[in-house]
């Protein structure tokens, strides 16, 4: 059951016990409607009035867990003093009606003793509604008490049918509304992570266009094969140093040097992991950047990191002959807690 029609159902079970209730005080100090006895009556009254109690306690969310030893207190004490009450009761069948009722408080009272509060609420529900015919039943002895207990029954009536019919009309705006919203956090976010993403692809096209043009021998030696030479590596590295570092492009991102085949052949920073860079080379976005030679981004998480990654062709452009993409230039941007407190300005805090 929904947290909404939960609380509908406590809501309604308890207003009706609680009118039920107070119906049954009032014919409870009638003398000769619901019993001859001094003693009985004064059962019956104390048993109504703490049902009464402990509805509105509960009703009101002055004590809205139902487990609470006041609420279950007064609920026992009801039970019995309605069971003492009920050795005097005038009438058999509302006196049936009225056992029925006590069954069913006693199977809500072990309900929330096993945490089953839906099934508490549905049988306080059954209760009230056994505790009203009962009072129905024998309110025909009296006009006054026929008129009381007719009165309450319809105020139960109306009161639970606009406070329902109002209660799941706002509801249903309400979680409409929620629902809007975060659909539209949900996207406006997506499309802020795949704007990062874009973002990173002049970073990546400008780094593939300086090596290219000033590393083509290197590149054209530590691409062509699956073991780079020490010495081509480090120039490589040198050269993504140099162009990241705060005076050119300032990228403290990661950016990896692919090969055709998929390896790492370099990257910066120069602490930058091997778990970190076997991932990004082993990304779907990568890869279908390196197979189609032409530009890709998109977000990848790698390991607990998220990253906004694209991928810019790396290609070499020899005199006399056609030009040859020989890998991909990779710019990897963070999609850390940093970049949410961004995004969420305004609004609720963002982390992952």
């Amino acid at each position: 059951m929904s947290p909404a029609a939960a609380a509908q159902l406590a809501f309604a079970a308890e207003f009706a016990t609680f009118l039920v209730a107070v119906a049954g005080l009032a014919a409870a100090l009638r003398s000769g409607i619901l019993s001859t006895t001094p003693w009985a009556r004064s059962a019956l009254a104390s048993g109504f009035l703490g049902f009464a109690t402990a509805a509105f306690l509960r009703g009101a969310l002055i004590v809205a867990d139902p487990d609470r030893p006041l609420l279950q207190g007064l609920g026992l004490a009801s039970i019995v003093a309605l069971a003492v009450g009920l050795a005097r009761w005038r009438g058999r069948r509302s006196g049936m009606a009225l056992a029925t009722g006590l069954l069913a408080f006693v199977g809500a009272a072990i309900a929330v003793q096993t945490e089953h509060l839906e099934l508490a609420d549905g049988l306080r529900g059954l209760g009230a509604f056994a505790f009203a015919l009962a009072l129905v039943s024998v309110a025909r002895r009296s006009i006054s008490a026929r008129i009381a207990v007719d009165a309450a029954l319809l105020v139960l009536g109306v009161v639970l049918v606009v406070a329902l019919a109002v209660s799941v009309t706002v509801s249903d705006n309400v979680e409409g509304e929620a629902l809007r919203r975060y659909t539209a956090r949900a996207s406006a976010e997506a499309e802020a992570a795949e704007a990062r993403a874009r973002s990173g692809l002049g970073p990546a096209r400008l780094v593939a266009g300086v090596l290219a043009g000033e590393r083509a021998d290197v590149l054209d030696r530590a691409m062509s094969t699956s073991t780079p030479t020490a010495a081509d590596v480090a120039d490589l590295e040198e050269a993504l140093s140099e162009l990241t570092a705060e005076r050119l492009l300032d990228l403290r991102d990661p950016v990896v040097l692919m090969a055709p085949n998929g390896a790492s052949v370099a990257a910066a920073p120069a602490d930058l992991s091997s778990a970190t860079q076997l991932s990004i080379s082993g990304d779907a976005v990568v890869r279908e950047a390196l197979q189609a030679g032409a530009e890709r981004q998109g977000v990848v998480v790698i390991g607990m990191d998220a990253f906004a990654v694209a991928a810019a062709p790396l290609v070499l452009r020899p005199e006399g002959s056609p030009q040859e993409v020989v890998g991909a230039v990779v710019v990897a941007r963070r999609l850390d807690d940093t970049y949410l407190r961004v995004l969420g300005v305004g609004g609720e805090d963002l982390s992952f």
